[in-house]
């Protein structure tokens, strides 16, 4: 059996562009997670990853990422506040950051934040990016 290329299509994809944190790389193909000023890498099955890196990029360089999810909209930010790359889950003023796994409450998670906001304001969200859950 032969090696063949992977397809693409990115006609439905949202790609963002984002710089390369000084000591950060990302690899074409691999998951990448939200660092303090770009993202990353990510290093362990507990990072919250937003997406494909498109490019290979060194420090300081801009990439192309592949977002999860169906598209960014703006979401009303709830009492608890959002971070970018948690998952966003309902609370009764807003969406607030989540955690997947290891309760026993039902949780509704909605996709993704983008960007930190505090509660009233809005923030990006990647919608419906739930692309994590506890497994093997």
């Amino acid at each position: 059996m032969s090696n063949t290329r992977a397809k693409v299509d990115y006609d439905k994809c949202d790609i963002v562009s984002y710089v390369i944190p000084s000591g950060k790389t990302t690899v074409a193909g691999y998951p990448v997670k939200i660092s303090t000023t770009g993202v990353e890498k990510i290093a362990a099955t507990t990072d919250e990853a937003i997406g494909i890196a498109l490019d290979t990029c060194a420090a300081t360089a801009t990439c192309r990422v592949a977002l999860w999810g169906q598209g960014r909209v703006k979401a009303l930010v709830g009492t608890a506040g959002a971070t970018a790359g948690k998952y966003a889950k309902y609370a009764s003023d807003g969406l607030v950051d989540g955690t997947v796994g290891g309760g026993t409450t039902n949780v509704q998670f909605c996709g993704q934040f983008l960007e930190t906001a505090a509660v009233g304001e809005f923030a990006s969200l990647n919608l419906g990016a739930f692309t994590a859950g506890v497994g093997s």
